[in-house]
């Protein structure tokens, strides 16, 4: 019993409550949203275009503060984090943005392996893990080459082995194979998977009804402002009621 009064939401990666966001201070984007995102959990965030999803990731990764509520992140009021600690705080998470966000003065390999160099890791090392990472995600013959001679999918894969390979404890991902074939996504959701056995706490934004039905867990969906939580996903036209 004492247990639970050692720290505020000891085993909760994600707590929101109340959470809302409003971009004119009249219309609600996100109403009043409450969730949790248990250590070591995956789920899929969905929702129509424009409904507020990437905007919550945005909160999630503090680089948007609610216009009301309160956000959790690792048990801690994210309200309390001065902004001087952002940079440090954000060491834990992973995020891919759907806009990529490479540097484009960087080789590929370069760009991956900054997570690994900004914790002092050996520089010797830190290229040895990013190489193995880019061969995972079909990258190896394109390690010497800069962001802005890549494709769409390929710099979508860039900026997936680079939000990863650190072993974030939160991973925030933004339709991260909306660029990619078939076959890759698959490649991606296992590497995902992969982090998952070592406790990563995973929320992936998608419209991929097909992918949420081969990967069936549990779904978050934002509709009209409001977050409703579904267990998981058998079909891809099934309705939910009871969530």
């Amino acid at each position: 019993m004492k247990k639970t009064h050692q720290s505020q939401h000891p085993e909760i990666t994600v707590k929101a409550e109340g959470l809302g966001i409003s971009y004119d201070g009249k219309t609600a984007l996100l109403k009043s949203v409450n969730f949790s995102l248990p250590k070591g959990s995956f789920h899929f965030l969905t929702g129509p275009s424009g409904s507020g999803k990437s905007s919550l990731l945005k909160m999630l990764y503090l680089g948007l503060r609610p216009t009301w509520g309160k956000l959790h992140l690792f048990g801690r009021d994210t309200s309390l984090v001065k902004f001087e600690h952002l940079p440090s705080f954000r060491q834990r998470l992973g995020v891919v943005f759907q806009e990529f966000n490479l540097l484009d003065h960087m080789t590929v390999l370069e760009n991956v392996s900054l997570p690994l160099r900004v914790r002092g890791l050996d520089s010797k090392e830190a290229r040895i893990q990013a190489e193995d990472l880019l061969k995972w995600v079909g990258l190896q013959d394109f390690i010497y080459t800069y962001p802005n001679k890549l494709s769409g999918g390929q710099k979508q894969r860039v900026a997936i082995a680079r939000a990863v390979i650190a072993r974030p404890q939160l991973l925030l991902a933004d339709e991260p194979t909306g660029n990619v074939d078939d076959e890759m996504a698959l490649k991606l959701i296992h590497l995902f998977e992969e982090l998952l056995k070592l406790g990563t706490t995973i929320l992936i934004a998608t419209h991929n009804r097909e992918m949420m039905t081969r990967f069936p867990y549990p779904e978050l969906r934002i509709d009209n402002g409001a977050l409703l939580q579904i267990p998981s996903i058998k079909v891809p036209s099934q309705k939910v009621v009871n969530a």
